[in-house]
């Protein structure tokens, strides 16, 4: 079910950038390129913490479903997961 309010999509957009993000650091990463995967990481995080200061703000939160905030929510897990998986790599392969 495709939402037409503007927050929603928002938020959807920046989670999906937040993983774009993730997705590119893991890619470099793997090709050692620690200096560009920092950058992209940072990025990722900063979509991330987009999401959760929106979410957080009942300004925003309260103007969403409880179905999208259900929605959101795990995806922002799913998100702060990979990120975390990430720095885990990053530092293993800073001191490896």
């Amino acid at each position: 079910m495709e939402s037409n309010r503007p927050h929603v999509e928002f938020l959807k957009g920046e989670l999906a950038l937040g993983f774009t993000f993730a997705l590119i650091a893991s890619q470099r990463l793997e090709a050692g390129n620690r200096t560009q995967a920092e950058k992209s990481l940072e990025n990722a995080e900063k979509a991330y913490e987009t999401v959760l200061r929106f979410m957080s703000d009942a300004k925003y939160s309260k103007q969403l479903t409880s179905l999208e905030m259900e929605e959101l929510t795990v995806e922002r897990e799913k998100l702060r997961k990979k990120l975390e998986a990430l720095r885990k790599s990053e530092s293993q392969v800073s001191s490896g």
